[in-house]
């Protein structure tokens, strides 16, 4: 099953897997292009591109450089849209396991609900930068709790 691996197959996967995080972080712009009133088909949207970009990599000529890296970005976009549509299934169906056993550990991290809370400063600002009421100090509130829950999702998909 293993082979002693040479300089040119690490190479080989190497440009691969290049290739395919640089895929997955294409497809989530390419996700995030989606317009607003489109959002509800994102429940079946994403599955979707993640089955026609595994056929399109599927199809290509892997002879060439440029195939390996066309392949391997196919591959990212299918392999990252495909876990988001999973754990967005999964996320409606689990809730966070509490405790320290593994099994809720791995659990956590599966589903992508291991982020532990973020804390976010008050951030200080001094008001002469808007010439006015100089001299004076205003508290502003870092985050809101939905930006700061989406911020904790996004970190959850980056570090899965």
């Amino acid at each position: 099953m293993f082979k002693k691996p040479n300089t040119k197959k690490i190479a080989d996967n190497g440009t691969k897997i290049g290739a395919g995080v640089v895929g997955a972080a294409v497809s989530d712009g390419l996700v995030g292009l989606v317009p607003k009133e489109y959002e509800k088909y994102k429940k079946w949207g994403k599955p979707a591109f993640a089955l026609a970009m595994a056929i399109a990599a599927a199809a290509v000529d892997t002879k060439s450089t440029g195939g390996k890296i066309t392949q391997g970005a196919l591959a990212g976009m299918s392999i990252k849209q495909g876990l988001d549509a999973l754990r967005e299934l999964v996320l409606s169906k689990v809730d966070k396991q509490e405790g320290e056993t593994a099994m809720a550990r791995f659990t956590n991290h599966v589903t992508g609900l291991a982020a532990g809370t973020v804390e976010v400063p008050e951030v200080t600002v001094d008001s002469s930068m808007f010439q006015r009421n100089r001299g004076q100090q205003h508290q502003i509130p870092a985050a809101k709790q939905d930006m700061l829950a989406m911020a904790q999702k996004e970190t959850n998909n980056m570090l899965a």
